[in-house]
């Protein structure tokens, strides 16, 4: 969970620009993530899979940074 926290802690930029769209993509997937780690049991598995798509997200994304 902290490192879930940072990297959302991360997307979070009061003048985003051009990436605003990919870093509220990016915080909804990592904060459904944290809810499904918090509560725990066999859900808690399939945040692995919401970390790699923001991840994927991340590493992809075309952005407008013009």
């Amino acid at each position: 969970l902290p490192g879930i926290a940072l990297a959302r802690a991360a997307a979070r930029d009061p003048d985003p620009g051009g990436v605003g769209p990919a870093l509220e993509r990016i915080d909804s997937l990592l904060a459904a993530a944290e809810q499904l780690i918090g509560e725990g049991g066999e859900p808690a598995f399939l945040a692995f899979g919401l970390v790699m798509a923001a991840s994927a997200i991340t590493a992809t994304e075309p952005v407008d940074i013009a």
